[in-house]
């Protein structure tokens, strides 16, 4: 019997122990809050992209370096005629290039001169009797329009994206059998591409959902012409998954 009061006596003075313990680091005010310690969220960049400068919201703000102010993706912001504002790859900063949905069927080029993008095969930038199109190492140039008389005749429908072209040494509009073998074939610009390509009819009236994917380092776009896309940065927009 004594020996099992004895036991049953240490077992009690154990579980004081414990408890009183316990007690001492609950109040003891030296003790951490998990909750009061842990780390607000940064606010990086843009505080528009935050709620009350601690919940992160979506972050579909970027800083512009040159001007040094945020602005929303997807939107014209800073950026000059037919651009929009990305963002720089999965970075807290953004850029203007030429606006990417406006490109279906129609190449927008870069012109460095006036920060503004022109459609390819119009006047654009350039003097009267000229027109915009792809030089040498597809680098955006003025060149006598030698399509002029066509289009005085039967002028393009830019809207409809059946407009003139000149390709070796002739005349011809897009969304027609122009240079194509097939006859149910016309040209159409492909997404990207300085020179269209031959597609079935169907065909040249899609385009991709342009605002869900990366911008690819396209001919004649600024980027491509400042050489940033040699850094292997693209140009992305608010819905890109990245």
């Amino acid at each position: 019997m004594r020996s099992s009061s004895v036991s049953v006596s240490l077992s009690l003075l154990f579980l004081f122990s414990l408890f009183a313990t316990l007690c001492f680091s609950a109040f003891s005010p030296n003790r951490r809050n998990p909750i009061r310690q842990r780390p607000r969220p940064k606010v990086g960049l843009c505080p528009q992209n935050y709620v009350n400068t601690t919940r992160p919201a979506y972050k579909h703000y970027r800083l512009h370096k040159p001007t040094g102010k945020c602005f929303k993706l997807d939107t014209k912001g800073p950026c000059g005629k037919n651009m929009q504002f990305y963002r720089i790859g999965n970075t807290d900063f953004g850029d203007c290039d030429c606006q990417h949905k406006k490109r279906c069927g129609r190449p927008l080029l870069y012109w460095k001169e006036h920060d503004a993008c022109y459609f390819s095969f119009t006047q654009g930038p350039c003097k009267e009797g000229y027109w915009l199109v792809y030089g040498y190492q597809n680098k955006p140039i003025c060149q006598k329009n030698a399509c002029h008389k066509f289009e005085k005749d039967n002028p393009s429908n830019h809207a409809a994206r059946k407009f003139w072209i000149h390709y070796r040494g002739k005349c011809m509009k897009t969304r027609t059998q122009g240079y194509c073998k097939q006859p149910d074939q016309v040209l159409f610009f492909v997404d990207g591409e300085a020179r269209p390509r031959c597609v079935y009819a169907e065909e040249a009236s899609m385009c991709n959902s342009l605002n869900r994917i990366s911008r690819p380092c396209w001919v004649g776009q600024r980027y491509q012409l400042h050489g940033d896309c040699e850094k292997h940065v693209g140009l992305w927009g608010s819905e890109d998954n990245h």
